[in-house]
């Protein structure tokens, strides 16, 4: 276990693996499903493999909410071009525009929701593809603030190819 950043309130919380799936076969999804309402802060690493022929994004959904209650601003770099976005009322968080076919990407999401009837925040990084060096970084946010978090699901409409990582860590408020 590793420790979290300093945090107010939760300095001495640390991060707990709750599972990793590396997929065998190609998949539309990976899903962490069962989580327990004890855990309020999560770290997903995520390495993609796209075998599609189709450029689409890795996206994100929680509680498998599929309601337009996401939102995210997103700063991306590719070589010298520059892109500024911020998408409201989105039924799921884009966490990785910059997976090309035929690529990997590596991914870092922290989710914070330390309350039901909050929102959850979100950050997410994303680095260099096989394409190229290009960075995303991304602020988001999960405007239903009925529940705590208790499921997670990164999507990818193309599939994800065999060999794609995912690792889940989760944090409890101490």
């Amino acid at each position: 276990m590793t420790r979290l950043p300093l945090i107010t309130g939760v300095s001495t919380a640390m991060w707990e693996k709750l599972d990793e799936q590396i997929l065998s076969s190609p998949a539309v999804a990976i899903t962490f499903s069962g989580i327990s309402s004890a855990f309020v802060f999560f770290s997903l690493s995520v390495y993609a493999l796209d075998g599609a022929t189709a450029t689409a994004s890795v996206e994100l959904r929680l509680n498998n909410d599929s309601g337009a209650n996401y939102e995210r601003q997103m700063l991306r770099i590719l070589s010298t071009t520059l892109l500024a976005e911020r998408l409201t009322g989105q039924t799921l968080v884009d966490i990785d525009p910059a997976v090309d076919s035929d690529a990997e990407g590596m991914l870092s999401v922290y989710i914070a929701k330390t309350l039901a009837g909050d929102h959850a925040q979100m950050v997410i990084n994303a680095g260099a593809d096989s394409s190229g060096i290009g960075l995303a970084l991304n602020g988001g946010r999960w405007t239903n603030t009925a529940d705590l978090i208790n499921r997670i699901d990164v999507i990818r409409a193309s599939n994800l190819n065999t060999g794609t990582r995912v690792l889940l860590e989760g944090a409890k408020v101490t």
